[in-house]
Parts: C-alpha cells; structure tokens; sequence
C-alpha cells in the first residue's frame, strides 16, 4: 500500500494477492473432504475478520486494501463449499471493479496533492478520507466511477460483483444445508453486509457532504489519461458482460466455459462431510445403489467391483458437464455418483433464491445504515465509537495483529537473537578464548621450559666444553719447544716413578 497506486491497483485485484486462490483452485481436486472443509472456514473467518477492520479505517487505500482480503476469503470460502465455479468467476470479477476502486483512489489522491502543493501545505495527509468531502462536485467522472465499482464490491444487483457474490452465498447456504456447518453462511452473509456498509462509509464521507478542508475544496478532476481507465473498468464492473441473465451467473459464457475438474479423491473421502453413511457404505455407494434401486443402471455400473471409483467434484457452479453423466461399459467410471451430485446441484438451484433475496437485503441494510450514520447523521459515528470504545479500537487496530505479531514474532526474534547472542558471546567465543588462554599459559611454558631447561642444558655443556677448552688451549700451545720440554719432563717423571 506504500506504492504508486497503480502498482497496489494490479497487485492488490488480479495478481499476487489473488495468486493464492489460482492456486487452490488449480489443485482443487486434490484436496480431501476435510481439507475442503477447513479450507472453507478459513476464508469464511478471513471475509469476516478483514471486513470488521475495514469498518473504522479511514486511510483511503487501507479501506480497500482489507476489502480485498475479505474478498479474498469470499474466494477461498467458495471454492472450500465446493463452490468452484462461483470462486473462480468472482476471482475474475472482483479483478475488474478492484482495480477501478483502487486507480479511483489514486486519482483521489494526485488530485489531493495537486491541491496541497497549491497552498504549499506538507503536513495535510492526503490519504486520509477524513481531510476530503464534497469531491463528487469537483471530482465527478473519478466520483460516478467509484460508485460504479462500489455497487459490484457490494453486491449491488445489475452489476458483476452481484452475479458472483450471489453465487457464492448459494453454494454457501448449499453446503450448510447439506454439511451442517452453518458458520460458513452465517460468516459469508455478515462480512457482505459490512462490505455494503464500509464501502459507502467510504464513498460518503469522501466525495458527499460539505468539504472538509480547503484542500479538498481546491482539487480538481484528473487528465484524460487518469480517467479513462476508471471508466472502462467502471463498463466492465457491469452484469451483460458475463451473463445475459443478470440474476443467473450460470448463463453466461464464463460458467459454461469453466467445468468443474474432476477429482483424484475416492468419493467416499470425498463426500463423508456432506451426507450421513449407512451401514458404513459411503454416500458414492448409496447414491448408486440408489441409482439401481430406480432402474437408472443395467447392470453394467460397476459399483459391486469397485467402491473406489474417481467421480467429478460437485458441480457448485451450476453447470451439468458430461463428465458427470456418462456411463461406460468397462466400469471405470459410472453415471451412479451422478446422483449424490445432482442433489448438491439441485440444492444449490433451490439456494439460488434465498440467497439472492437475503444478500439484497442484507447488502441493502448495510448501504442504508452507512447512509443513516455518515449521510442523513441520524447516527453519530463518534458517539457510537465512544460507546464502544474497545470495539471500536479492536478493529481500527485491526485485531491487534499488529501487536500481537510485534509481542510473538518480532519480540520473539530479538530474543532469540539475544540469547544467541549471548551463546556466542559466552560459549563460542568464551570456548575460543579458553582456548586462547591455554595455548598462551602452555606456550609460557614451553618457552620457560625451553630457555631454561633445553637452552640451560645446551650452555651447560657449552660452558664445560669452553672450560676445558680454556684448560687445554694452555698447553697445546702449537709451538715444537714447548712440546720438547713437556716430553723430558714426562720422561724424566716416568725415570722418576718407575726407576
């Protein structure tokens, strides 16, 4: 978010962000049935959590930066509820009217700091939704753009946000119908709601009521090569481009286009969350006894050889692929499990309804509070926040996950660092020291031992041998008298002792 907008505009809608969802919806039919599972509670909790903090942000490109995390786990929750097809097709739209949001705000922004270096001013943040209003009279094309994009972003019906937003919530309430697990709904429809309600928190106190400072008064509507951009993404944020039908996503070019893969997963792993057992046989198998019971199979089915027959994944986007309805001969794979299938379809198609009325309602309540707080004032936003102090802190500081990450992972590292500092202070380096200290205490040893010991003993014998020497050298003189006469005193000493 620190970047130029239009890098967080590609980034932060179609690219890295979304990268994670390409994945999961690549490796889809891998995954088991608790793998899928968990899968969906994650981003159920993730849509939840990031719409909770988007709620108090008031940093333009903050407020869009968490929507796109809670749109996120819109997509992961899909596709976690077996909803592929809806995952995937909101992934593709969500990167159109994204996009137009956040290059919206980038024009937001270069016309607030055109505005700023007019009055020579360096200290207004021009990021911050509280130093706007009134912009929508002097920044109308960047103004009707953004609406545009709020109204797919909540799920607005006409718009593609709609079609895939309402898709998502029906497989949702689909699964929850035939798993149980009703947190998934329950979290998808709440983080909708909040996502109708900040998005218009954000388009109310930025571009309606009265300027709230001069430097919002002054700004003006961008160059054409700013604008057209919003404009062609605000076109494409609209439902004809998709679907014919703008209530029915299953229409449209994209669902036809994208069938669900089929999967590595035996079915009776596959399935043991949606449907009880009986007998302890799986669903697979029940569905194609079911199948034989009706007088749909001949004989030829294959079930009473193989339990363990791939089937297709549930088909969640709506779609009947042929994969899911052939027969062959041969066993290998069989229209019995087609039957299991054609009722999570057919749930999803009674789901379709509800879910679509109750996102409208859902979507609406959030847009009329947010206009019953920020533009009519019949709430006051700041009281409220002072009623709720704690809560109004627990999602501006966004859960304290950044508190919570400085307390673990930073405070964690630097203490780690510490104790791995003082290791090598005290253990490393101390051993290299003692090390140091012994090889100097024995090398003064040595050396004493070799001055005194070796080098006294090499003297000593010098000395003797000097001493001697010096002895000696007085008579071997080198002259022949002197050795005449030693010889006639050695003669007449030895006349002398023996004669």
């Amino acid at each position: 978010m620190e970047g130029p907008t239009p890098v967080s505009a590609l980034i932060h809608a179609a690219t890295m962000v979304a990268a994670g969802v390409y994945l999961v919806a690549r490796v889809f039919p891998m995954f088991s049935a608790d793998a899928l599972t968990t899968i969906a509670y994650v981003g159920a909790f993730t849509a939840f959590m990031s719409a909770t903090i988007a709620i108090t942000q008031v940093d333009f490109k903050r407020v869009l930066a968490y929507s796109t995390v809670s749109q996120l786990g819109f997509m992961i929750m899909s596709l976690g509820a077996c909803s592929y097809t809806t995952g995937f097709f909101h992934l593709v739209t969500h990167a159109w009217f994204k996009a137009a949001l956040f290059l919206a705000s980038g024009s937001v922004i270069h016309a607030m700091h055109h505005s700023m270096h007019k009055f020579h001013d360096h200290h207004t943040d021009p990021q911050d939704i509280n130093n706007m209003g009134g912009l929508r009279r002097t920044m109308p094309l960047t103004y009707m753009t953004f609406l545009f994009a709020t109204f797919a972003l909540s799920g607005v019906p006409l718009t593609s946000g709609f079609l895939s937003k309402d898709g998502i919530l029906a497989g949702t309430l689909a699964f929850a119908q035939l798993s149980g697990h009703w947190f998934i709904p329950i979290a998808g429809f709440t983080a909708a709601g909040m996502t109708a309600f900040y998005m218009f928190r954000l388009t109310i106190v930025a571009f309606h009521g009265e300027h709230k400072t001069e430097i919002a008064k002054n700004t003006h509507e961008n160059k054409f090569v700013i604008v057209f951009p919003l404009v062609l993404l605000a076109v494409l944020s609209f439902w004809f481009f998709y679907s014919p039908n703008p209530t029915d996503a299953n229409k449209g070019w994209f669902v036809k286009n994208l069938p669900v893969p089929q999967t590595a997963v035996p079915a009776k792993y596959q399935f043991n969350f949606l449907t009880p057992t009986e007998k302890g046989e799986s669903p697979y198998i029940m569905a194609m006894k079911h199948s034989c019971k009706e007088g749909e199979c001949k004989g030829d089915c294959g079930h009473h050889k193989n339990e363990n027959v791939m089937t297709p994944a549930s088909n969640a986007g709506g779609t009947h692929t042929p994969e899911m309805t052939q027969n062959t001969k041969h066993g290998t794979t069989h229209s019995g499990g087609h039957h299991y299938l054609n009722k999570f379809e057919e749930q999803m198609h009674h789901a379709h309804n509800p879910a679509m009325i109750l996102s409208i309602l859902i979507a609406g309540f959030g847009i009329l509070f947010s206009f019953m707080v920020y533009q009519f004032k019949i709430f006051n936003a700041d009281n409220m926040a002072k009623q709720f102090p704690k809560l109004h802190q627990f999602s501006f500081r966004k859960w304290y996950f950044d508190e919570i990450y400085h307390a673990t992972v930073v405070a964690g590292t630097v203490g780690f660092s510490k104790v791995l500092a003082w290791f090598d202070l005290y253990l490393i380096d101390g051993m290299v020291n003692l090390t140091a200290f012994v090889t100097r205490g024995f090398s003064y040893f040595i050396g004493h031992f070799d001055n005194i010991v070796i080098d006294g003993f090499v003297n000593l014998s010098a000395n003797v041998t000097g001493f001697f020497g010096a002895m000696f050298r007085k008579v071997q003189t080198g002259r022949v008298q002197t050795y005449l006469v030693f010889v006639v005193i050695g003669v007449m000493l030895l006349i002398y002792f023996f004669v």
